[in-house]
Parts: structure tokens; sequence; C-alpha cells
């Protein structure tokens, strides 16, 4: 509803359960957006013409799995896997935790000396006590006397739970790839690899078997719950995996080692460009000095532009890259700019006066950005 309100036009929405009911959906129905109940995304990828996305859709309900729809065009494609708490700091301290098969999550078990959990963490829904639960776990650490959490929540009737995260089975015909959680972690699950096992000798049967514990790398709490809804890891391991898994420990003393001991810390690279700004100002720009026209620090990431008028961002012609001492270091990619020559920023919706000063010798990062052909 907010999208569509910011003008976003949302075609659909696939929601996994057969009939939910919330008052939500009601709500996004008065809006106009169709509601497609039972249905889940079979395939996702690039769209016919090469931009967008086409997003195929399949009815997936009590067991029955229909054939999948016609792709659907569109420009972004939105998931929810439903709620997980993250555990990981309650799980670096040594706590414990379980699989809870009704809420299709990893909730913590058990109570740890000097930590309190509060919010979803700590097994609440409502933001009306997930916010006690706040409050309750400072009393507490501190001793204070301890006001109960009363959870109020909505009748099933009213506010359907959520449903498994929904699986799609693997494609003969398709080279489908899936991966768990999202963010930066991006885990693909591995291919089932066969296994020999000898049932009757000397019979030998091949089985498909894959475990994320065969991955060495921390999981994060969102992986181990798809993994234990992909069947890689048992449920009766989900807790052990978790705290096994999840813990980065090693990083953060190795983090904390470096802050504390200056001389240990490793040069930073010489460099005043980042990568992601290579060809994006034409193929040859440089780096300069510059200077506002009023007292005022000019932020690193805003746009230069040749003159106040111009305000998309795709006329551009520099951006601020950092600051050295009292200067400010701008990379520009104008035709022949001139020591003096003024130019606009555009800080927090309004234009700024600046001016070149001189031209700073500055090792670029990446390739030579003069080498990159400017973007179309």
């Amino acid at each position: 509803m907010l999208l569509t309100d910011a003008g976003v036009a949302t075609q659909k929405i696939a929601d996994a359960r057969t009939d939910p009911q919330s008052r939500f959906i009601e709500f996004s129905r008065a809006y106009g957006i169709m509601q497609a109940g039972g249905t889940i995304p079979a395939l996702a990828g690039p769209a016919a013409k090469g931009f967008g996305l086409a997003v195929t859709l399949q009815l997936s309900f009590d067991g029955y799995a229909a054939h999948a729809e016609a792709p659907v065009p569109t420009d972004l494609l939105l998931v929810c896997g439903g709620w997980q708490p993250d555990l990981t700091l309650w799980h670096m301290a040594g706590g414990r935790s379980r699989w809870n098969a009704e809420r299709h999550r990893i909730e913590p078990i058990g109570v740890l000396p000097q930590i309190a959990l509060a919010g979803s963490g700590a097994g609440h829904f409502s933001k009306h006590a997930c916010l006690l639960s706040g409050q309750d776990a400072v009393d507490r650490l501190f001793g204070a006397p301890r006001t109960p959490v009363v959870e109020l929540t909505i009748d099933p009737a009213y506010e359907t739970l959520d449903a498994p995260t929904p699986k799609v089975p693997r494609s003969e015909t398709t080279e489908q790839t899936s991966y768990l959680d999202a963010g930066l972690n991006l885990i693909q699950p591995p291919d089932p690899r066969p296994s020999t096992k000898r049932s009757w000798w000397p019979f030998r049967r091949l089985e498909p078997t894959w475990s994320l514990a065969d991955q060495p790398r921390s999981l994060g709490i969102v992986d181990v719950a798809a993994g234990v809804q992909l069947g890689g890891i048992p449920v009766e391991s989900a807790g052990i995996v978790a705290q096994e898994r999840t813990v980065a420990s090693g990083d953060l003393i190795d983090a904390a080692r470096l802050a504390l001991l200056p001389d240990l810390r490793p040069a930073p690279p010489a460099q005043r460009v980042p990568a992601y700004l290579v060809g994006r100002f034409g193929s040859d720009p440089r780096v300069w000095l510059v200077a506002p026209a009023e007292p005022r620090i000019l932020p690193v990431g805003a746009l230069i532009f040749v003159n106040s008028d111009q305000t998309d961002s795709r006329h551009a012609i520099g951006a601020v890259v950092g600051h050295e001492g009292d200067g400010t270091i701008a990379l520009i990619g104008k035709a022949s700019p001139q020591p003096g020559e003024g130019l606009t920023l555009r800080d927090q919706g309004r234009s700024v006066a600046i001016r070149l000063i001189e031209p700073v010798a500055a090792p670029l990062s990446g390739p030579a950005l003069s080498s990159v052909p400017s973007p179309a």
C-alpha cells in the first residue's frame, strides 16, 4: 500500500497460503491490488527483451501442484519467507535454541547470566509486547521489580499464521539456481551428490544426499532456518548447527585486536576514488581539490553539475569522493576544467556553489579511469 501511495504499481501479491485472512490483505484489495492465494513463484529470470524480469507463478496448495502459468514481466520481485529473529549474539554467548515447527523458525531456549533477550528474539510477536519486553529485560538485568509481558495476539481466524516457506521442485528441463537467505550470504544449496550405501550384498544403491555442513564457512541464522526447511539440516540438529555455525567470534576478536594495536593494522591502499565510480563520469575524469563558496562541509557522494539548472543525476559531471585536511576531494569528468572555474553541487535538495582549486595527483582504485570507456 505504501508503494502504491508512492506511485509504484503492484501487479499481484502471490501468497503460498490458500485463503489467508488479514486486515492488511483487505486493505490492499481495496487499493485494487490483485491477490493470488495458494500461488508461489516458480521461476524468475531475465525478461525476453533483456530489461526487467519474467516471473513464473504456479498454483501450490493442499499437496497439489499445477503447471506453471505464463511468465509475467515486471521490474521487481519481492519475496518474504516469514520472520526469523536474529540470534547471532545469543549463540555467540553460548545460548541454546531449537526449531519451532509451528512458527517455522529458530527460537532461543534457556537463560544465560547477565544476558536478557527482548523483542522477537525473546519470542514475542506484537509491537506492544516487544516494547514491554525491552523494559522487562532492563529490569531483569538490574534486579528491578519486573512487570509481566502480556502478548496480545490476534486470533488466527482474523490473522492467518505464516505458512512454511514454499519450495519449488527442481525442473528437469530448466536450469534453476536457488539460494538461501538474502543480503550478502546468498548460499547456494549444493547439488545432490550420489553416496554409496550397502543394502544387501553384493548390491549397492545410490542415494542423493547433501548437507550444509559440507560448506567450510559460517552460516547466517536464516541459512540454518532455510536448511531445515529444505531438508539439509535435521530438525533436532537445528539449534546445534545454529550455535556452531553462526558464531563469528574470530572475526570480532581480530577486529578488536587491530583496533587496540594500530601498528598491526595493514596499511590502507593509497586511493581516493572508489571502484564503483570507474567509468561513471566519462573516459578521462580527474581528481580535483574543490571548495564551497560558503563555509560548509561537502558530503561524500554529493553529485556535481555544470550549473544549478541541472538536477538530473544522469547529467552529473562529478562527485565528492572524500576529504583531506580542510579540503574536499572530488572526481570531475568535464572537458578542460580550469582552476577557479565555478560548478554546482546538490546537497539535500538545494544547489551549492563550488569552485575548482587545483588538480590532485591521486592513485586511482581499480583500472585506470582513463582506460574505461564512457558509459552510454
